[in-house]
């Protein structure tokens, strides 16, 4: 996804731009070098908004496919911090379509372009690096190369400008650049311990909403869960635990193993639904930040994006949009500038979504992390602003914008949430009901939209 989206910001002022994929041309369905494309996936209002304008007509062609558009605060049920959020309508609408049938049409519309090229089946080797002159200055002394090109696993070499690095959390830029000279890059680990399964889900037309969410609460419950709606009436669910906690891959277990989450609107839904095709589990051992934009020296021509920048705990569904992001400001590079400095500004993007996840990882006391005060006090902060968000409208709605990276996350402290969170009433949570028979007929009676007197 980065790679398409970094094509189709670079097409706009370079010559020609080379796609390399090094899978086979694949259709919409999960393709092996995306393993992740078998999951729930989240494209966030600003990602779907900058998609709108790199990919011209993608959208429409996803409408005629089958994906819908819903508003979050009416389609969409999320569970947090041992509450729901209150249900309205917020002006922030979702796209609900599967990954591999998103990522199918952004293709077709950058294949589309007259000097927008797409290779398949070309494995990279390496980037070709050509070390500079002995330079003076400020880097007397040192090299400055840059990047020329890149050469494939079958020997071909094919020459650009620019290169840019969308390979992934299995990048190995920090390998290539240590190896050039250019030292050892930081990184930054946050342990989280993640596995997810997934599995799609035919509906049988029942009447659910578009979104269910429901997430863990640190330190003691490690479950949480999620269900999208895709195209052609199916739901893609995902189970998901955090340091060693992981749901069964066979379908009774993985039934069973919603049942013990929080709430129980996923398992009541899944036992009304059918599998189509099978589970398929993917690990996160922790979230990743490679620091390319701290390094004192970076090659001309070569940028690093997406996941092989950083990598988030992938259900805030941030993953996406942050590459759509990067791939906006990239589309203000011309040839011949300066690619150091666009490192750094993409490299920003990362900072508040690297906040987001990394504050929540923190509360888990398996991460091994020392939590600043600054840090505790944010956490604390945000609980509020999510506790409030439960019954306040207007505060789950600048939640959402700031969430979907719609507004700055300085929204958060305005003084109509401000105030209410250091001075409002605290109001106690539920008790967190265990499923019963009874509660569960009540809520498959909610989801499929059912009134029934004295249930």
């Amino acid at each position: 996804m980065t790679g398409l989206c970094a094509a189709a910001a670079l097409a706009k002022n370079f010559e020609k731009v080379t796609v390399l994929e090094r899978d086979a041309l694949p259709g919409p369905v999960p393709r092996r070098g995306v393993p992740q494309s078998h999951h729930t996936h989240a494209l966030l209002h600003r990602g779907q908004q900058i998609m709108a304008q790199l990919f011209p007509g993608a959208f429409d062609a996803l409408l005629a496919d089958g994906a819908s558009v819903s508003d979050f605060g009416q389609k969409f049920r999320w569970h947090h911090h041992g509450t729901w959020r209150v249900r309205g309508r917020l002006g922030i609408d979702n796209w609900m379509v599967s990954r591999p049938l998103l990522e199918s049409r952004l293709r077709d519309s950058l294949a589309a372009r007259g000097n927008v090229e797409l290779r398949f089946d070309c494995p990279v080797e390496a980037p070709i690096h050509e070390r500079g002159e002995l330079g003076g200055g400020v880097w007397g002394g040192v090299r400055r190369g840059r990047v020329q090109g890149v050469r494939l696993r079958d020997g071909t070499v094919l020459e650009a400008d620019l290169v840019v690095d969308a390979l992934g959390r299995g990048s190995s830029s920090s390998k290539w650049l240590a190896a050039w000279g250019y030292g050892e890059v930081e990184e930054q680990r946050v342990e989280i311990g993640m596995t997810y399964v997934s599995g799609l889900f035919d509906l049988h037309g029942g009447h659910y909403p578009d979104g269910v969410m429901i997430y863990p609460q640190a330190p003691n419950n490690h479950r949480g869960g999620i269900g999208l709606r895709v195209e052609g009436g199916r739901m893609m669910v995902t189970l998901f635990g955090y340091h060693g906690d992981r749901a069964p891959l066979d379908l009774a277990g993985f039934v069973q193993w919603a049942k013990t989450l929080a709430e129980p609107q996923l398992h009541a839904l899944l036992s009304r639904s059918s599998l189509i095709g099978e589970l398929r589990q993917h690990t996160m051992p922790y979230q990743l930040r490679r620091n390319y934009a701290g390094m004192q020296r970076l090659p001309a021509g070569y940028l690093v994006m997406g996941d092989a920048l950083c990598s988030f705990d992938p259900s805030f569904g941030q993953g996406m949009t942050t590459a759509a992001m990067q791939a906006e400001l990239l589309s203000q590079l011309r040839p011949g500038q300066r690619t150091a400095r666009m490192q750094r500004r993409i490299a920003r993007v990362t900072d508040v979504p690297w906040q987001m996840t990394s504050t929540e990882a923190f509360c888990w006391p398996e991460s091994h992390q020392e939590v600043s005060l600054g840090a505790a006090l944010m956490h604390r902060y945000l609980n509020r602003v999510v506790a409030l968000s439960a019954h306040d409208l207007e505060v789950y709605r600048t939640l959402t914008e700031v969430m979907q990276f719609v507004s700055p996350a300085s929204r958060l402290f305005r003084p109509r949430v401000l105030w209410p969170v250091l001075f409002g009433r605290r109001e106690r949570a539920p008790a967190q009901q265990r499923p019963t028979a009874t509660r569960e007929l009540s809520v498959a009676a909610e989801l499929s939209g059912l009134r029934r007197s004295g249930s």
